[in-house]
């Protein structure tokens, strides 16, 4: 069996070629991660029986898992797993019934609602922590030029509030003119992500914000018309909302930002319990 580095040369996804191209180590790692779906495990060994209509080389042995529940509370992972799943199926009748609900509305609700599931289950304080994913649905026709602008927008005012979270502030004492180019922070400004419907095509599309240019890099297109890729479209789109939980529990346990602390706000009566 190739080695995992070996596998990644093989895909076009090495560090070495994605490290060239410019690419942080946080974008590197997504990219990977979906580009080796089906080449590693990404599921618990406690959904092998109750999604046995997946491959079973997607499952591992224990339960500490990419694509999981962080609590243990596997039942809801699978629940939350399957409607994502769903979400292409639904998307194409939408098309067929001639519904109101556009496909790309579909994909809106379906990814919006595990996004939620993930962030219960990463036991953050919601009412805190600062979004790294935005999840955007246009019109059939819209044009490409107009869906980039709006994801630069959404993502440039993510990246505004952490850096104003992260700002430095001087002693109001100094009255020295602080520079821009003296303006410190005290944790690095993360790479944000921004998943974009429309009608059946759905792109994944990065920010980096220490990126003079402040252009979008696109990532990744699926096409949920192509039936025979459900399974393997919403791993992808699994795998970027799980790849945020975890950026944001390492950010919460590193800065404080979005972390729970008893007392804050009052207490929520879990849906997940």
């Amino acid at each position: 069996i190739p080695s995992l580095p070996t596998q990644q040369e093989a895909l076009g996804v090495s560090d070495a070629e994605l490290r060239a191209a410019g690419f942080d180590d946080d974008h590197i790692t997504l990219v990977q991660k979906i580009k080796m779906r089906g080449h590693e495990t990404l599921l618990p060994s406690a959904l092998r029986y109750s999604l046995r209509h997946l491959p079973d080389a997607l499952f591992a042995t224990g339960n500490s898992t990419f694509i999981s529940s962080v609590r243990g509370l596997h039942a809801n992972s699978e629940n939350a797993l399957n409607r994502l799943i769903d979400t292409a199926s639904y998307a194409r009748d939408a098309i067929l019934s001639g519904c109101r609900t556009r496909p790309e509305i579909v994909v809106l609700r379906r990814v919006r609602e595990y996004l939620r599931w993930a962030m219960r289950d990463s036991q953050l304080e919601q009412r805190t922590l600062i979004p790294l994913l935005t999840v955007i649905a246009k019109p059939a026709g819209t044009p490409h030029a107009t869906l980039e602008t709006i994801a630069t927008h959404r993502l440039e005012k993510l990246a505004s509030r952490y850096r104003r979270a992260f700002l430095v502030l001087h002693s109001t004492e100094s009255s020295t003119p602080v520079s821009q180019a003296s303006v410190q922070y005290s944790y690095p400004t993360p790479t944000l992500y921004a998943i974009i419907a429309s009608h059946t095509i759905v792109a994944l599309v990065a920010y980096t914000p220490h990126d003079e240019s402040r252009k979008i890099t696109p990532m990744a297109f699926f096409d949920l018309t192509q039936v025979d890729y459900d399974v393997w479209n919403a791993l992808a789109l699994a795998i970027v909302v799980c790849h945020v939980r975890s950026v944001l529990v390492t950010i919460a346990e590193e800065t404080g930002l979005g972390l729970r602390v008893p007392g804050q706000f009052p207490e929520e009566e879990d849906p997940d319990l």
